[in-house]
């Protein structure tokens, strides 16, 4: 009888330690699968965190053919040769700083891209830092090189264009520093002078009105090949002096002339001419090439070109 207790107990025994074993090695299973997947958890998120993190400075986009990645942060150019920036914020968000003739402006902008036939193009509103509102920026990619920039609010006279290349001189303008004029030659007038002409029925100077209509007066200032003409003031020709070639000045040209014609004007007057697109002396760059008279007294008188057919705009004054 004691036996068979001893035997039942030893049973007993053996059976406790078996699912005691089972419980632990259970236990320990589930701990390490735990673990990993807490360290995987840990890994992928310490993994997406770095991503976020990144300073973004490229935008990744899909067109028909493979994607294409686009940079827009650099440095960029005015059509006067003025230097703009752009720099990344966050994905598709950019800040760009340019300069305007009241100061430099920022603004900031999202990139909508589109494929078009030349290459990626992106139309977006500009929030501008000095609170101008409706300013739209267009924005034309084709390769890291070929960007092209066009900012505005419809006023083509708030219209700003930017490109990866600086502007090239042209090199007619270059020729002005060996004394060749050629390049801004014309004639010079004003509305009054033209309403004085109209008003002696086109004969001032002794012409005749088809004189003037065919453009056969000497009476109109002008720059001409090797120098300048002053017209009606005194009939008087000015010279360049080889001794004193033009020279270059912030991207325009200082000209010095002479009188020629001894005993009449034997003094000096002096030009700046101002190529098309380059700041001038009163700092403004125009489209348009223009010319600086610089008077005794320092101050700058700005000649206006004679426009073709001018008479025309007068005829009612006969």
């Amino acid at each position: 009888m004691k036996l068979g207790r001893f035997s039942y107990l030893l049973a007993l025994l053996a059976t406790l330690t078996a699912c005691s074993t089972k419980t632990t090695t259970n236990e320990t299973t589930m701990t390490t699968s735990t673990s990993e997947s807490v360290a995987k958890t840990d890994s992928t998120t310490k993994e997406t965190t770095t991503a976020k993190s990144t300073d973004v400075s490229t935008t990744t986009v899909s067109s028909s053919e493979k994607n294409v990645s686009i940079t827009l942060a650099g440095i960029f150019y005015t059509e006067t040769g003025e230097e703009a920036q752009i720099r990344n914020l966050r994905q598709n968000e950019w800040e760009i700083f340019y300069p305007t003739s009241e100061g430099n402006v920022s603004g900031t902008f999202t990139t909508n891209w589109q494929e078009t036939d030349s290459g990626m193009q992106s139309d977006s509103m500009l929030k501008k830092s000095d609170g101008s509102e409706n300013f739209e920026i267009s924005i034309r990619y084709r390769n890291e090189e070929n960007i092209f920039i066009t900012m505005g609010d419809g006023n083509v006279n708030h219209e700003m264009k930017l490109t990866k290349q600086a502007p090239q001189v042209d090199a007619q303008y270059e020729e002005i520093l060996k004394g060749d004029l050629s390049s801004f030659a014309g004639q010079f007038s004003n509305d009054q002078f033209n309403q004085t002409i109209a008003e002696s029925n086109f004969t001032l100077g002794g012409y005749r009105p088809e004189d003037y209509f065919n453009n056969q007066t000497t009476v109109f200032p002008a720059i001409v090949q090797n120098g300048y003409w002053n017209g009606i003031t005194s009939h008087g020709s000015y010279e360049i002096r080889q001794s004193d070639l033009p020279k270059k000045v912030d991207n325009y040209y200082l000209v010095h002339v002479y009188g020629a014609n001894a005993g009449a004007n034997d003094g000096k007057i002096t030009f700046y001419l101002v190529p098309p697109f380059v700041k001038g002396p009163d700092g403004i760059a125009a489209k348009e090439k223009r010319v600086f008279q610089v008077m005794a007294d320092g101050s700058l008188y700005p000649l206006e070109y004679q426009k073709e057919n001018w008479w025309q705009d007068y005829q009612h004054e006969e």
